[in-house]
């Protein structure tokens, strides 16, 4: 089987063991849910065929394993949800209508993430 057919195969796999949509995919790579399509079925995301033969030319082949240091799934969805409230910068950005920005007081974001997931992000 190809490698790229059997990384897709494996990546499909985990994602339906680990029950999670192409959307929700998406939040967590922080892509558009068609780009997760386009991973998954092999139109985007190609391990490069000049790898795959320099791989054989030197005996080796890519193999896909769990990673036995991986994170859980609550970490992951708590760091792209805050990577997602970080790409919105919602603090200090100028409201519809206002000629100005407003400047916006209160705790640091910091301290805001903390509250919200807790100390070990």
């Amino acid at each position: 089987m190809d490698t790229n057919v059997r990384i897709r195969h494996h990546m499909r796999q985990a994602v339906k063991d680990q029950g999670l949509t192409h959307a929700k995919l998406a939040r967590l790579l922080a892509i558009q849910p068609p780009a997760v399509s386009q991973l998954m079925s092999g139109t985007y995301g190609k391990v490069p065929q000049s790898l795959i033969d320099a791989l054989t030319v030197l005996g080796l082949e890519l193999t896909v394993v769990k990673a036995a240091d991986a994170p859980h799934m609550s970490e992951i969805q708590a760091k792209a949800e805050a990577m997602s409230l970080l790409s919105m910068n919602p603090w200090g950005k100028k409201p519809k209508g206002l000629e100005e920005p407003v400047e916006v007081t209160g705790p640091a974001f910091e301290e805001l993430l903390q509250l919200h997931r807790g100390p070990d992000l």
